[in-house]
């Protein structure tokens, strides 16, 4: 409405000049108009919000605009562009919502779900892969690469937290559900991809072989970092899906990994120096510095998902805590 009344009104202007100043008027309107409001565009809250209604305004001026110097019915033509801009978006609308919804709340939801669940399946894959553990090595190669699609996912999750704002009440989600809570998770869980890149990369060129007493000592609590850090992240993914609160069982997975990293530290300030296998050490050295960190990042993951919890109001169950409590 905005961009044809804007289209009429330079076009009244270029009238005004006569047949010789029309062309120029219209010219320089459709470039400041134009420019301006491109623009525009880049500003994030912009872009976040109006980026396709900019696009739209920027066409519907050109059109009324231009077209009226060759149109005589001007008016006529502004009301037939937003007749059909007004029908084709109820036509979308419709069957959008009534005949086959397509959700980009719903989307957004199983993906950050989706995302945790990746990050655990590598972690219990870690375990097999890296240190042989027994009853690991079965784990799907697929699986151990899964949280690659993690790193280049922001982009896509926020384009589907701009159009889930638009989206009416649906499925579990009310109106004015916390969607930018989803970008703060995926945004660590893209943090603790990152890590598990690292850590990743460095597995792959290194792996403990040795059964030595001192490094089965170093590599006991590593597998409990990990393996302890994957329940957490699939119990943290089980609360997204089923929209509920997370249980203290992650809590406690997340003591019994920190508990790990106590026992690491322990061992290695007391063994005796040593006189082999000292390549093996520093590889579980490195390895166990990069699970801290993700099981910080763990941490951060659970403290975010209570408080989307707390905000959109998910299902409280009985095994749960207050989530002051956990802060």
């Amino acid at each position: 409405m905005v961009a044809g009344a804007l289209g009429i009104g330079a076009e009244y202007l270029a009238n005004l000049c006569g047949e010789s100043g029309e062309p120029v008027i219209l010219a320089i309107s459709v470039f400041v108009l134009a420019t301006t409001a491109t623009f525009t565009r880049f500003y994030p809250s912009v872009k976040r919000r109006c980026d396709y209604g900019v696009m739209i305004f920027i066409l519907t001026f050109a059109l009324v605009a231009v077209s009226g110097s060759r149109v005589t019915e001007i008016l006529q033509l502004a009301h037939q562009r937003l007749s059909t801009i007004l029908i084709g978006g109820a036509i979308c609308m419709m069957i959008s919502v009534f005949v086959r919804p397509v959700w980009a709340g719903q989307d957004l939801h199983d993906q950050v779900a989706t995302d945790i669940e990746n990050l655990a399946s590598y972690l219990e894959g870690f375990v097999g892969q890296y240190f042989d553990f027994p009853g690991n090595n079965d784990e799907k190669p697929y699986l151990l690469h899964s949280y690659e699609s993690i790193l280049d996912s922001k982009a896509t999750k926020e384009s589907l937290a701009n159009f889930a704002w638009w989206e009416p009440r649906h499925a579990g989600f009310r109106f004015n559900h916390p969607w930018k809570q989803y970008l703060k998770i995926g945004a660590l869980a893209s943090e603790c991809a990152c890590h598990i890149k690292a850590l990743d990369g460095y597995a792959v060129k290194s792996k403990v072989k040795s059964v030595s007493k001192i490094c089965k000592e170093l590599q006991n609590p590593c597998i409990t970092m990990s393996s302890d850090s994957a329940k957490a992240l699939k119990d943290l993914a089980s609360a997204i899906k089923t929209l509920k609160f997370p249980t203290s069982d992650i809590q406690t997975h997340i003591q019994n990994s920190k508990s790990g990293v106590d026992e690491f530290e322990y061992n290695l300030k007391n063994m005796p120096p040593p006189q082999q296998d000292i390549q093996e050490i520093m590889q579980l050295l490195v390895a166990a510095s990069i699970l801290i960190h993700i099981i910080k990042c763990v941490e951060e993951l659970l403290e975010s998902i209570l408080e989307l919890s707390e905000k959109a109001g998910f299902e409280k169950q009985t095994s749960n805590w207050d989530i002051h409590d956990s802060c």
